[in-house]
């Protein structure tokens, strides 16, 4: 499976958000720096996100984008979905799969997709962006010492 950069960025600004909000709205320039893309190219995954409902978007010249649910709740995968990822390692495994394989149903390697393609997606459903925002702070912390948590 390869994560498009789309969903890399998707996880990173939802890392972002659960770390600098602090319940106030943080703008879509302030992400693109910290990740170090456009903020045309973050709209589209702003876009995405609120869509899966897992931002909202307050307008207004201190408005911003806001995590909508709890950070405990929200799990890696959710984000992925959010952004059409497709969770599977090969066509042929994963939800909504379709096998146009010449092998078929004599396939000898689909059973070992399969149960690689069920291990990441557990995967990412057991890890959530409360998570990886702890995992964040401490590397900031054993990096730089104290933390700023807001702006």
């Amino acid at each position: 499976m390869k994560i498009s950069l789309k969903a890399q960025y998707a996880i990173e600004v939802m890392v972002y958000l659960a770390h600098l909000s602090n319940g106030n709205p943080i703008q879509s320039k302030v992400i693109a720096s910290k990740i170090g893309t456009t903020e045309n190219y973050l709209e589209q995954i702003f876009f995405k996100l609120r869509k899966a409902d897992l931002i909202t978007s307050v307008r207004g010249t201190k408005g911003g984008y806001l995590i909508k649910q709890p950070l405990e709740e929200i799990t890696v995968r959710e984000i992925l979905m959010g952004v059409d990822e497709k969770m599977a390692l090969v066509p042929c495994v994963g939800e909504g799969s379709t096998c146009n394989c010449k092998l078929g149903d004599i396939c000898t390697t689909k059973k070992l997709w399969q149960k690689m393609n069920q291990s990441v997606t557990r995967h990412t459903q057991q890890v959530t962006v409360s998570q990886l925002r702890d995992a964040y702070l401490k590397m900031l912390q054993e990096r730089y010492g104290e933390v700023e948590y807001y702006l």
